[in-house]
């Protein structure tokens, strides 16, 4: 039978082409990776790889194998992904994936006050524009703002609307002139997305709409999009509840572009019943419902609302 420590320096030496490859990735020598996989051959009574003097190169065996040592792998980090959120469910750890925007503004604020109340649950906002895998256990929650997502075993609730406007740098006016209809847009510059920010909507409408205008950056992140517009290269729609009260920001008088996007509460259903979770997730819906106002761009101010102590 074979080890799944063999496996796992046979997959890596096929994703590497060198025994010397795969040595760097799991930091041992040379050896040590020759050395299991001459075992696993034997295991198996299979050659895998012909040595070459530049590298080892697959037999057919090889990379007929590859596809169950694959799946193998995955199944082994899931088991140890849902290992993981057991022990933070013993532990009484949430974990929280958030965007920054999200985890500075509403996120940070609402975790103390939740932990002032429940001092026995710890909350570990994880942010970023990564969007975290909670099925293999990479967090508990996580809010994401966009399209209705989607994934095995992944329970979704809608907490909120975000609104999104054009806006631009008072320095990006004073350059290139204020554009006051959507046909001026075809003379100035936007921010185009990258990787999984061209998806947002609000992006992707602003694309659609206007084909002509050009690209001053590209960003891939929620952060870099506010940073872009902020220094004035380019126009960007931005999140209502973000940009409003930030008097470096100027809203562009354009009627008719103004985009919504969904807001995401997300979790695996193994955490449906998890006390910790259920805590925390009815206090992040009470919280985005009590700045409702803020979300959809309706100058109000972000009400301070306590974190409820208990919910499902």
């Amino acid at each position: 039978m074979a080890h799944w420590d063999d496996i796992r320096f046979f997959l890596s030496v096929l994703r590497h082409g060198t025994a010397s490859g795969a040595a760097s990735e799991f930091g041992v020598n040379q050896t040590t990776v020759s050395r299991r996989i001459v075992a696993l051959e034997r295991r198996l009574g299979l050659t895998l790889f012909d040595r070459l003097p530049d590298g080892q190169r697959p037999t057919a065996a090889a990379l007929e194998l590859r596809a169950y040592a694959e799946r193998t792998e995955a199944s082994i980090e899931q088991f140890q992904s849902a290992a993981g959120s057991l022990a933070r469910m013993s532990q009484q750890l949430v974990r929280v994936s958030a965007t920054p925007l999200v985890a500075d503004e509403i996120l940070t604020p609402l975790v103390q006050e939740f932990q002032d109340r429940q001092p026995g649950i710890r909350i570990e906002v994880l942010s970023g524009d990564h969007h975290a895998d909670l099925s293999h256990g990479e967090a508990d929650l996580a809010i994401r703002v966009g399209d209705h997502p989607r994934g095995p075993g992944l329970v979704r609730k809608r907490i909120g609307t975000s609104v999104w406007r054009l806006y631009c740098a008072q320095s990006y006016i004073d350059k290139h002139g204020l554009p006051e209809a959507g046909s001026d847009l075809g003379r100035h510059l936007i921010v185009a997305g990258g990787g999984e920010l061209a998806r947002v909507a609000p992006l992707a409408r602003l694309n659609a709409l206007y084909p002509k205008a050009r690209i001053g950056i590209r960003c891939n992140s929620l952060s870099g999009l506010v940073a872009a517009v902020r220094s004035g290269v380019a126009i960007g729609p931005l999140p209502e509840w973000h940009a409003w009260e930030r008097p470096d920001l100027i809203k562009l008088p354009i009627e008719g572009i103004a985009t919504e996007a969904g807001i995401w509460l997300l979790y695996h259903e193994r955490m449906r019943d998890v006390p910790a979770a259920r805590l925390f997730r009815r206090a992040v819906a009470e919280r985005f419902k009590s700045v409702r106002h803020r979300l959809e761009g309706r100058d109000l101010a972000l009400y301070d609302v306590p974190a409820e102590s208990a919910g499902s």
